[in-house]
């Protein structure tokens, strides 16, 4: 499974395929469709902390925060992130 780091340039191409603008939930769906990875890896749990999310789900949520680090993304409200200027 990739990295968090790794899987920037797919969060960004996740928003790109969206039309600039998505929701996590959206991002998360895209994304899993462009890296084609087997269902069992998509669905392994996270071993750390009490939340429900998947392992992969986890790494998402923290590739979408080095995008934003990066300039890439920016959050445009509750839970929802938008192509920054820089990543048009």
């Amino acid at each position: 499974m990739p990295n968090a780091k790794t899987l920037v340039a797919v969060v960004v191409q996740a928003v790109r395929d969206c039309g600039g603008r998505a929701t996590t939930a959206q991002i998360d769906s895209r994304a899993i469709a462009i890296l084609c990875l087997p269902e069992a890896a998509v669905n392994l749990g996270h071993s750390e902390g009490r939340d429900n999310r998947t392992e992969l789900k986890y790494r998402l949520a923290w590739a979408r925060t080095y995008a934003k680090k990066q300039g890439l993304l920016e959050a445009d409200g509750i839970r929802a992130w938008k192509l920054s200027d820089a990543s048009r």
